[in-house]
């Protein structure tokens, strides 16, 4: 009887560890496909500005939306490193060596932006193009034309994310969150037609939409965490945190220099503060205003 029990223990634990296995294999099949995966995405072309106080404001929304990532000269950074997950480079986006720059036209940005596609037609891993694809056509021609005027930087990064098994087995059960946007993205949406520009909430709440805030602050903006496992729990933004106590002038203080009024520091490494503080103060107080309207959540 023992023998008969010890046998049907072996065969049930030799069958799960078969299915452990096969589900390995196929999560991590899974994740190799969808980054290999083409898309067929042929976005409407926009008006690309060529003034320099277009290019001046494309500056803007470059050093928030896209410095944090690809550094302040858009060179490419090691945006992620950690041996139990793999590296993730963020690339070149100027048009030096190993830069993209120089490869891309005007439609390649649009796609690659507004739809998270790259110039290859393969997905932009991590891109948040989810939240870029609510950039109105003025505001995203004048990003394009600034990338199009950024000095050329000589750095070769690693085009293709170094997962790792594990990695890939959490991506397609969706640990991290949605790493493919252009999965997620309506590809045939018309444009987004923001609203006009000055210090209102309605202007705010545009922009902490492209700004990507609802991912680390939840849906409501209450507090949250992002996806990536290292980040730390981001604080509630509504009038039910301490921005209830907090005047215009600090909460545009606290964007331009890093240090709350309460005197703790931003962590750059998740909160990107230092792209913010290129905003200009009205855009500021449009978020403030925006955030100051959402109801009391705890």
């Amino acid at each position: 009887m023992l023998k008969k029990i010890l046998k049907w223990t072996l065969i049930v634990i030799a069958a799960i560890v078969i299915l452990l296995a096969f589900s390995g294999w196929f999560l991590v099949n899974n994740s190799e496909k969808q980054l290999a995966k083409v898309y067929e995405v042929e976005p409407t072309p926009i008006f690309i500005p060529d003034d320099s106080a277009s290019i001046a404001h494309g500056r803007v929304w470059a050093m928030v939306l896209c410095a944090h990532c690809h550094g302040t000269n858009l060179a490419g950074t090691h945006f992620f490193n950690e041996p139990t997950f793999g590296v993730v480079d963020s690339p070149n986006l100027t048009s030096g060596e190993g830069g993209i720059g120089g490869q891309y036209t005007d439609i390649d940005w649009i796609r690659a932006i507004k739809h998270g596609v790259k110039k290859s037609g393969q997905a932009a891993f991590v891109m948040p193009s989810a939240d870029f694809n609510k950039l109105g056509d003025e505001d995203l021609g004048e990003l394009i034309a600034y990338l199009k005027s950024i000095p050329p930087v000589d750095n070769q990064m690693q085009t293709v994310p170094d997962l790792t098994n594990l990695s890939k087995i959490l991506i397609s059960v969706g640990a991290f969150g949605d790493v493919f946007p252009a999965e997620v993205i309506d590809h045939q949406a018309p444009s987004f037609i923001p609203p006009q520009q000055g210090p209102s909430a309605e202007y705010g709440s545009y922009l902490v939409d492209v700004f990507g805030c609802r991912t680390c602050h939840g849906p409501k903006l209450n507090g949250g965490k992002d996806p990536d496992p290292t980040a730390p729990f981001a604080p509630n933004l509504t009038p039910g945190g301490n921005l209830a106590n907090w005047s215009n002038e600090q909460f545009t203080n606290t964007m331009r220099t890093g240090m709350t009024p309460e005197g703790k520091a931003l962590d750059l490494n998740y909160m990107p503060w230092t792209g913010l503080a290129s905003m200009p103060d009205d855009d500021l107080t449009a978020v403030y205003l925006f955030l100051k309207s959402q109801p009391n959540l705890e």
